[in-house]
Order: structure tokens, then sequence, then C-alpha cells
């Protein structure tokens, strides 16, 4: 069993963070395309109609959304992906580096240690542990060797 502690650190900060930047994404963007937001535009510049003070809004509002959309699919891959990094590091790599990929569109933070947690996923081979006639590791010849060393005389040896 190797252990995966890098890979689980990279991909739950991942996570915490994007749950926070999703969780102030969707606070706003109430207040998008509130009446005071609109009147801030028109005072801001005096030249903006009310017209286009409500498109800009409804723009913003509709960029949110998609923001927020995205967002919730790469926290969801990603969490899946995080829960099989034990299980079968594979699939999880795969999973967190689209998700990490997905991300670069949005939070580059997130998309980075995602991307690296994905690719340590994909590149790192477990140790073996004891050395073999062609000087390789070989955990389960070890096993095999010490089981049948213990079905003998345990003092033989």
């Amino acid at each position: 069993m190797i252990k995966r502690t890098a890979e689980h650190i990279l991909t739950w900060i991942g996570v915490g963070l994007s749950a926070i930047g999703l969780l102030l994404i969707g606070l706003v963007l109430p207040f998008m395309s509130a009446d005071s937001f609109i009147q801030g535009m028109q005072e801001g510049d005096g030249n903006i109609t009310y017209e286009d003070a409500t498109m800009t809004a409804s723009l913003f509002q509709n960029v949110g959304i998609f923001v927020l959309i995205l967002g919730l699919i790469t926290l969801v891959i990603a969490i899946i992906g995080g829960v099989f990094i034990n299980k079968n590091a594979k699939t999880a790599g795969i999973l967190i580096l689209i998700a990490g990929v997905i991300s670069l569109l949005g939070n580059w933070v997130v998309a980075i240690l995602w991307i690296i947690a994905g690719i340590l996923l994909l590149v790192k081979k477990p140790q073996r542990d004891t050395l073999t006639e062609d000087g390789y590791y070989n955990y389960d010849k070890a096993n095999e060797v010490a089981k049948d060393r213990n079905d003998e005389d345990p003092y033989k040896y």
C-alpha cells in the first residue's frame, strides 16, 4: 500500500478553497441584479442609461451563474476523485486532473493544486519490499517465502 498523503492534502485543500469561492459567489450573486447595484453603476458614470445598467447587471449575473455551475461541477468531480484516491489511484488521478483543467477557467490556485495532485496520482508508483534475483523488489514473492518458512520449523532459518 502506497501512502498518498500529499495527494490527499492537495486535493482537499483545493476542495476547501473551491467551496469557499463558490460560497462567496453564491452570496454575491443575488445582489447583481438589485436596484442598488444598478443605481451605483449610474452614479459612478453619469452617461449610463438605466437600460444599459440593467443589461450590464444581467450580463454580470449570467456570468456569475455560469461560473457557479461550472465550479459546482468541478467541485463534485474533485470530491469523487478525492474519495477514490486510496481505492483506485488512476481513476482518482484522471478525475482530479479533469477538475483541475476545467478549473483553469476560473480559480487558478485550485486548478494548480488539483493538476499537481492528479499528476502525482498518475505518476507515483508503489515501492516493492523485497529484492528478487533479478534485482527488483517484489512484495508478493517475499510473502510466499515467509509463508513457506512458517510452515516448516520456525527455528530452522
